[in-house]
């Protein structure tokens, strides 16, 4: 909404802020994940913030960021995946 108010040449600095946010957010999430892969032993609160990582998807396709709308929901799937992992482990 806020680039809809600003001249031509603004707008696009905007876009393509929201898009390095986006890419920045999404390979943020991913390296936490590969650096924290087991659930127990992640500091408190991450698991929670990679299960409401799908909301990344969303902000990727709007502001056009396509490796983004690919790999954001990736990484909910990696996090329940290595969930599921370390249960089917522990039996």
């Amino acid at each position: 909404m806020v680039a809809g108010v600003l001249p031509p040449y603004a707008k696009e600095a905007v876009y393509w802020f929201q898009r390095a946010l986006v890419t920045a957010s999404v390979l943020t999430l991913l390296g936490l994940l590969f650096n924290h892969p087991r659930p127990s032993r992640r500091p408190k609160g991450l698991t929670e913030v990679f299960i409401y990582s799908p909301s990344l998807f969303l902000a990727a396709w709007v502001t056009g960021v396509w490796a983004g709308v690919f790999v954001a929901p990736l990484v909910p799937l990696f996090a329940l995946g290595a969930w599921v992992a370390e249960k089917l482990r522990r039996h």
